[in-house]
């Protein structure tokens, strides 16, 4: 199984209560396809760099889970006939140990 890490924006035409719906969405799409979710983190409402589909905002929404790549497809065909969902990208990601996990969120706390 391989790494990765999904980032999908939800249309902020859609209300709060219903992007957690959407998320379980795509959460047992991964499953059903073999996957196993290791993170979930919406970042919640923000302001798009340039419209997208004449909306300014949107929901973000970030994803790390390990599944086998040709089950991949299935899950990125779903996500492109999502109308709630306007722009997604996977990237594959080398896991972090735990050590590495423990300098990232330090060197994010000194950031703040």
């Amino acid at each position: 199984m391989k790494h990765y890490e999904l980032l999908y924006l939800v249309s902020a035409q859609i209300p709060e209560n219903q992007i957690e719906t959407i998320q379980s969405e795509v959460s047992d799409w991964i499953a059903k396809a073999g996957g196993a979710i290791t993170r979930q983190e919406p970042w919640g409402r923000k302001k798009l760099a340039y419209p997208i589909k004449n909306e300014k905002f949107g929901h973000y929404v970030l994803l790390e889970f390990d599944i086998e790549g040709e089950k991949l497809s299935e899950v990125e065909k779903k996500l492109l006939l999502h109308k709630p969902i306007l722009r997604h990208l996977v990237v594959d990601k080398k896991p972090l140990s735990a050590k590495e996990m423990l300098m990232q969120e330090s060197a994010q706390r000194r950031q703040r």
